[in-house]
C-alpha cells in the first residue's frame, strides 16, 4: 500500500462511522481514534503547486467547487471558524510532490490558531531530510514497508468499497 492509498483509506475509514470498527480495519487497531475528528479534509498537494496556504487549498478544493459565488464569503468565514474551534484532521498527501512557489517553505502553511487541527502528511522519506523541516514540527513518523499479502489487501480494499464476495 502506497502513501496516497493509505491516506485515501484513512479518509474513507473516517467517512464510515456506522461501520463496526472491526470491519473498518482488521489491521489498524486504533481506528477508533478517527471518531474523535469532527471533520476531515483531504488535500492532494500535487494539485496545489502554486499555493502555500492550507486554508486556501481547502477553499479552492471544497468551497469554490460547492458554493455559488454569492455564498462563498460566508462559507469561507465558516471554514475559518471550523478550523479554529473544531477538532479536525487535515490530510496533506504528497509533500514530496509539492514545492513552495516562493522557494522558502518546506511545507505548506497551517496557521497556529488552528490548534485543534491534526495535520497528517504523507511524503517520501527523502523529503524529511530537508533542513527547513524541524523535528519540533513532527510529532510522529511511521514508515510504510509494503504489502505482505497482496490478495488480502485487494480483498480488504474491495470490502471497504462494499463489494461482496462472489461465489
Amino acid at each position: 500500500m502506497g502513501k496516497s492509498t493509505f491516506a485515501s483509506k484513512l479518509v474513507l475509514d473516517w467517512c464510515s462511522p456506522g461501520e463496526p470498527l472491526s470491519s473498518i480495519s482488521k489491521t489498524f487497531v486504533d481506528a477508533s481514534t478517527l471518531l474523535e475528528f469532527k471533520l476531515t479534509f483531504f488535500i492532494t498537494l500535487r494539485d496545489y503547486v502554486e499555493e502555500r496556504d492550507v486554508k486556501k487549498m481547502i477553499k479552492e478544493q471544497i468551497i469554490d467547487m460547492v458554493y455559488a459565488d454569492t455564498e462563498r464569503i460566508d462559507a469561507y468565514e465558516m471554514l475559518n471558524t471550523i478550523l479554529q474551534q473544531e477538532i479536525c484532521l487535515v490530510v496533506l498527501d504528497g509533500l514530496d510532490e509539492w514545492k513552495d512557489p516562493k522557494g522558502k517553505l518546506a511545507q505548506p502553511i497551517m496557521l497556529s490558531c488552528y490548534n485543534h487541527c491534526t495535520v497528517f502528511t504523507t511524503t517520501r522519506p527523502w523529503k524529511l531530510t530537508d533542513e527547513r523541516i524541524r523535528k519540533s514540527q513532527i510529532d510522529s513518523v511511521f514508515e510504510l514497508k509494503g504489502v505482505s499479502d497482496p490478495y488480502e489487501l485487494c480483498k480488504s480494499v474491495l470490502e471497504s468499497f462494499g463489494c461482496e464476495k462472489k461465489r
